[in-house]
């Protein structure tokens, strides 16, 4: 009986410990295309109203949401140009480099801001994000964010947890945008090859995989500079410099090239010296081969749902349609806000100028108390009584009342734009693909 209790708990904890490596810790989520970490890291630039800050200044600031290990891993990631399509940050300071990912410098030395796409993509919405409490309810985090295009497709994302692994290939932004716009206006969405641009690289084959996992492969690029010698000057995705150096000195080792020189700085530039008749007759594809210029890369796009809590495991198309068609819906939340805002707008001109009418200002040069005041309001019908009672009594005067009249036609006039774009899921789709087209036309 003891041990199947103990059994059981043990069941349970591991149960417990899976589902939160996958929401907490290691599987990105459709909604935002991020992980905690990231998303947290964020959230603290936009609580510091994006000022440039030390990167270990927000990465402290972040562990107030996120209980593991100062979060710095993940900003450095956000923030650097080599690793992302698309950077989320903009890193100050040494982020590492495409030959050297990891000489990036001490977080106290350098500095992070939201990039202006993250800007323009990932806030634009951000009055209506959901909320939850944070991990010990002293105070609230974002439940995910509100992007305009799905950032798990944008940038490359690998991840482990308990039962699952994700590994999603980065693809070129035109292509993902292109293919909402084609969903937005109920058109097939075409699937596309992985594009990673740091290197200009787009997988020029694709396999089929287990499930609906895919095998992508890329290539780099070398030319013959003469009868001996071959450039490199590009690497393919997911193979390193050091990668790439390694191969070389194993083939000088076993007799397979005469010599290498590394010019490389900021991109690969490497020569390499054959023996003579070495590459007499050789293809292309073979030489890439020889090299260690192919690479496969085995994509599992496991990511968490809505929800947040389950994972699914889509295709780019999949990912596409239910992502754009998940997003249209918040657009009704935007303006059933911005309609209440609005409205509220109304009211207040209305009541300026029922106090107008009513002569108010008069009427509160001889009453000193707010009390008696504010009754007054209440009998002559105004709503926003402590709004009018704090009013100085200049503002009730007829000029004030045509200026006000002019604002309270504007903001009717945006009230009907509001009620008829909630009324129509087609005018939705037509604002929702302008955004993207403006997003487009400035990142793609």
């Amino acid at each position: 009986m003891q041990e199947s209790q103990s059994s059981g708990y043990i069941e349970n904890e591991f149960r417990t410990f899976s589902l939160y490596t996958l929401s907490d810790r290691a599987i990105p989520a459709i909604a935002d295309g991020l992980k905690p970490s990231g998303r947290r890291v964020l959230y603290t630039l936009v609580l510091n109203n994006n000022t440039k800050s030390k990167t270990a200044t927000i990465a402290g600031a972040a562990m107030r949401y996120h209980p593991h290990q100062a979060p710095e891993q993940a900003a450095n990631t956000l923030a650097a140009f080599y690793k992302n399509n698309v950077p989320l940050l903009t890193g100050h300071g040494s982020f590492g480099t495409l030959l050297e990912p990891l000489s990036f410098g001490a977080p106290r030395y350098t500095s992070i801001e939201m990039s202006s796409f993250a800007q323009d993509a990932l806030l634009v919405d951000y009055d209506i994000v959901p909320m939850v409490p944070n991990y010990d309810d002293t105070t609230v985090e974002p439940e995910h964010f509100l992007p305009l295009v799905p950032l798990v497709l944008l940038n490359p994302s690998q991840g482990m947890a308990v039962g699952f692994a994700s590994k999603i290939a980065p693809r070129d932004l035109s292509d993902i945008i292109r293919a909402q716009i084609a969903h937005l206006k109920d058109k097939p969405v075409e699937d596309v090859m992985p594009f990673f641009k740091p290197t200009d690289d787009r997988a020029v084959e694709k396999k089929p995989g287990k499930g609906k996992n895919t095998k992508w492969t890329f290539t780099g690029e070398a030319k013959l500079l003469s009868k001996t010698s071959v450039q490199i000057s590009k690497l393919p995705y997911g193979i390193s410099h050091t990668d790439l150096t390694d191969r070389l000195n194993a083939m000088l080792e076993n007799g397979k090239i005469v010599d290498y020189d590394d010019k490389s700085k900021d991109y690969v530039n490497i020569i390499v010296h054959f023996a003579r008749g070495a590459l007499s007759g050789i293809k292309d594809s073979a030489l890439l081969e020889e090299l260690g210029l192919v690479s496969i890369f085995h994509e599992n796009m496991n990511m968490l749902d809505f929800d947040g809590n389950t994972v699914r495991n889509l295709s780019f198309v999949e990912t596409v349609q239910e992502f754009t068609t998940w997003r249209l819906q918040w657009f009704i939340k935007r303006y059933e806000r911005l309609l209440a805002l609005i409205q509220e707008e109304i009211q207040r001109y209305l009541d300026i100028i029922c106090a107008i009418e009513k002569n108010v200002g008069s009427v509160a040069r001889k009453i000193s108390n707010k009390t008696e005041l504010i009754e007054m309001l209440v009998v002559y019908g105004i709503v926003h009584t402590e709004y009018i009672a704090q009013l100085p009594v200049y503002r009730f005067t007829e000029e004030e009342k045509n200026k006000v009249q002019q604002k309270l036609e504007e903001a009717r006039k945006k009230q009907q734009e509001y009620e008829e774009l909630l009324k129509s899921e087609d005018k939705r789709k037509q604002v929702y693909v302008s955004e993207l087209t403006t997003i487009l036309k400035k990142y793609g």
